[in-house]
């Protein structure tokens, strides 16, 4: 297992899981989350090594390395991979190695090695409020991934409902009450403004705010073609079937073209912009 500094540049927080609390009930809140059985089966179809992006505490890094894939996390929050170090620590020694965690900014890390599949999960593509930041994202990801590569993104597919009005939603997790309500929502820039309460015995401990940025599914199709890649599916569930009127979830399944196939002028644009 190893843990590097960040490169290219400081991590830009906010990050919404940022306190210690947060990153302790991380694993009880996401359990048994559907993603990761289809993050196993996009690694076998699109090989090794792996990149995930905002890995948290390892819900499917863990799962990946087990597996037998070469795994480097990226994550903004120290908490949540010192979390990710412990349960690593726990794994025999074949498996400790293949894990490797940075903590980085997806927009600005380098490293030497070419992925053959990227990944964000949980809706950590959207805690990035700014299009150019998201732009540089994909940029630096599609640098990052070999010819043929494949980029996966899950968001939530925008619900009419909550860009009328302001979503809430209330879970427990360890005795621990946990609310996430938007207490804002800046239509123009497409973000809502998220308060997560933690609370104990019915007194708050610990409360957070944080910028959640919704994307449209053909907004973000372009921004992966702008840059380069070409859109291979679009899936409304972790079963792959079809985005539809009722869809929860949004799929994107990106490809970087093979070595013979000629980048578009505005990808080869886009990505020059974010190389200087």
């Amino acid at each position: 297992m190893q843990s590097k500094p960040p490169t290219g540049g400081e991590p830009q927080p906010p990050n919404p899981y940022n306190l210690d609390i947060a990153a302790d009930l991380f694993d009880d809140l996401h359990q048994g989350s559907a993603d990761v059985q289809l993050v196993l089966e996009l690694a076998r179809e699109a090989g090794g090594p792996i990149l995930e992006l905002a890995c948290g505490t390892g819900r499917c890094l863990i799962p990946l390395i087990r597996a037998g894939f070469d795994v480097v996390g990226l994550d903004l929050a120290p908490p949540m991979l010192e979390r990710l170090q412990t349960k690593v620590s726990q794994e025999p020694e074949e498996v400790r190695h293949r894990a490797t965690t940075l903590v980085a900014d997806g927009s600005s890390f380098s490293l030497p090695l070419r992925f053959g599949l990227a990944f964000m999960v949980a809706d950590a593509f959207g805690q990035i409020p700014a299009k150019q930041q998201q732009e540089s994202l994909a940029v630096n990801v599609f640098d990052h991934l070999r010819a043929g590569g494949v980029f996966v993104i899950d968001t939530f597919h925008p619900d009419i409902h909550r860009l009328l009005e302001r979503g809430r939603s209330e879970r427990t997790a360890r005795g621990y009450q946990v609310v996430s309500e938007d207490i804002d929502h800046d239509r123009a820039n497409q973000v809502f403004i998220v308060r997560t309460s933690y609370s104990l015995d019915g007194h708050t401990v610990s409360q957070i705010e944080w910028p959640l940025r919704y994307s449209f599914r053909f907004e973000l199709e372009h921004l992966l073609e702008k840059v380069g890649f070409t859109i291979e599916a679009v899936w409304g569930n972790h079963r792959r079937e079809p985005v539809r009127d009722d869809t929860r979830r949004l799929f994107v399944v990106a490809r970087k073209p093979s070595q013979d196939e000629p980048l578009p002028a505005e990808a080869m644009e886009a990505v020059a912009l974010v190389q200087t």
